[in-house]
């Protein structure tokens, strides 16, 4: 259903459609519209071996593809060198953005896991907007993130992230320097769908080796792009032990939400920020 008013309705249209729906139906059309973009990513990655990458919408129009490279590696070039100022994905941009509703959502579950009490690991943190967040509510951060130009700018608008402790590089080479059982919860908001299907394992056993009480992902499972990928977190998860413990779908978030708010500009940010394929879950052992 979900593809099919993708093909053929607007994305505001689709939205309104899916969020009316009873919620338990809508929860099996996201489930299985994202089962239907892992199978579609599968078979293009099958089909094209390290080329993958160049049958992703929109990667023709991108200026990745002036790179001439055609793997997962282009990725993380991306995210390692994008500017501090002019581009959508900057440091300044994140910093200077305002808390919307994904956060408070994120630290919901996080305080009725650890209480306001512990240590958080932000994988992807940019420039903290997340992770400032969680420390001026009472906990002690850790960030890992590729760019440290975004890492520098953090420091300078969120003060309490001179506190943080960051390990700056891609996240397989640098998540192996975190010490096991140093953290008591390991959070991604929106970061591993942007993981090339190369180095995502990687990174997911390294969550599992440092065995945090609780790892929680915030990501758009369904995905698909030049920049953004569809994985199977249930299942790699559950192959390292871990156990779905919780589950809940922003679009039952936005419905409520979309119920209240009339401004263009606000549902506009909603829309784009995350997709209805947005799904929180939480795994433990």
């Amino acid at each position: 259903m979900f593809s099919v008013l993708k093909k053929n309705v607007s994305v505001n249209t689709r939205h309104k459609i899916i969020q009316f729906l009873p919620k338990a139906i809508r929860h099996v059309v996201i489930e299985r519209y994202i089962a239907k973009q892992i199978a579609t990513f599968e078979n293009i990655k099958q089909r094209l071996g390290d080329e993958w990458i160049t049958a992703m919408p929109g990667w023709s129009s991108t200026g990745l593809a002036d790179t001439g490279k055609n793997s997962g590696e282009v990725v993380s070039n991306f995210w390692r060198t994008i500017p501090d100022e002019g581009a959508n994905n900057s440091a300044i941009t994140y910093a200077e953005a305002s808390i919307l509703w994904d956060i408070p959502w994120l630290k919901k579950h996080i305080d009725s896991l650890l209480h306001e009490q512990g240590s958080v690991l932000d994988f992807g943190c940019n420039a903290g907007r997340v992770l400032n967040v969680l420390m001026e509510g009472g906990y002690d951060g850790v960030g890992v993130e590729i760019n440290p130009l975004a890492v520098k700018k953090g420091k300078e608008t969120f003060p309490v992230l001179k506190k943080a402790n960051f390990f700056i590089g891609e996240g397989s080479e640098v998540l192996p320097k975190v010490k096991t059982n140093s953290v008591d919860l390991i959070y991604s908001c929106a970061v591993l769908h942007h993981v090339a299907p190369e180095k995502i394992d990687a990174i997911l056993d390294q969550f599992s080796r440092i065995e945090p009480k609780f790892i929680v992902t915030m990501e758009n499972e369904g995905s698909l792009g030049c920049r953004m990928y569809p994985h199977d977190y249930r299942k790699k998860f559950s192959k390292l032990g871990w156990k779905e413990i919780v589950t809940e779908y922003a679009i039952d978030i936005k419905a409520d939400l979309f119920k209240s708010i009339d401004d263009p500009i606000i549902i506009n940010e909603m829309n784009e920020g995350h997709g209805l394929a947005t799904v929180l879950r939480v795994y433990s052992r």
